[in-house]
């Protein structure tokens, strides 16, 4: 778990740093390591880490991947309600 938190914070560090690919990278990583996340509908899965798809929305945006960085911010805000 602490080895998440820190690699969700070296995410954040990297949009801050704007070096969105590695943000992008780390938060997709973070994603498919989250239990749950490899099966395959979507009934299957849990409910997703809203910072974790956040930081994969903000990066999507920050790389100019408008309608992806879209579909992602509003899972992370389904997912945080």
């Amino acid at each position: 778990m602490q080895e998440r938190r820190l690699l969700w914070t070296w995410g954040e560090l990297a949009l801050a740093q704007h070096k969105p690919e590695r943000a992008l990278g780390l938060a997709n990583a973070l994603l498919a390591s989250v239990p749950g996340e490899a099966t395959t509908t979507q009934e299957e899965r849990q409910q997703p880490i809203p910072a974790l798809v956040k930081l994969r929305g903000e990066a999507l945006f920050a790389l100019g991947r408008v309608n992806e960085a879209i579909a992602a911010l509003e899972q992370a805000r389904q997912a945080a309600q």
